[in-house]
């Protein structure tokens, strides 16, 4: 993590097509602040960013969110995130998905803050993709932080409240989750 931009959430919501904006606002003004928000559903109305910003709550998003403290990407992204991160505002965090090793290379090549390596286990986001499991996530977080010692690494998809010792064990900065906090 750069030291420039000071301390990340330990666990951050994502906000998921699967739950409309009030269930999605539901769960937010549940949130302890202690908790991020990625904020990745691009046809959200303004109310649910209204509502992230007035709890004072981190919150990464797209591009679209000019108030967020950075964005969140996929690398379906990757073409027109090279030349987007020169742009970003210094202070802004970067923010990556990563599914296998290839997505892992390219990504730290857009130098982020932090990744999020997934689906870590089984999840109802991806269904019928297989899952890393602790010990392929174990061997790919390792991988990042021989590469880039200063990113966050989290892990997402399937993670419930049985999973964060393992993953704390594991190295993990942290972890990120829908099911979990609705």
């Amino acid at each position: 993590m750069s030291q420039r931009r000071g301390r990340l959430p330990r666990a951050f919501f994502f906000t998921d097509n699967r739950l409309n904006d009030q269930q999605a606002i539901a769960v937010i003004n549940r949130l302890p602040r202690s908790i991020g928000i990625i904020h990745r559903v691009q046809a959200r109305g303004q109310q649910l960013t209204d509502r992230i910003r007035k709890r004072h709550l981190f919150w990464l998003g797209r591009l679209y969110d000019r108030f967020s403290q950075g964005h969140h990407y996929s690398l379906k992204d990757l073409k027109s995130l090279k030349k987007m991160r020169a742009a970003f505002p210094r202070k802004a965090f970067l923010s990556i998905a990563v599914h296998d090793r290839y997505e892992i290379i390219q990504a730290l090549k857009c130098n982020p803050d932090l990744v999020f390596l997934s689906p870590v286990f089984m999840t109802r986001s991806h269904p019928g993709r297989p899952a890393l499991g602790s010990v392929r996530a174990g061997l790919e977080l390792r991988f990042i932080r021989n590469r880039c010692p200063r990113v966050a690494v989290y892990a997402l998809g399937g993670i419930g409240k049985r999973h964060r010792g393992l993953l704390k064990t594991l190295g993990f900065s942290g972890y990120g989750a829908i099911d979990l906090f609705c």
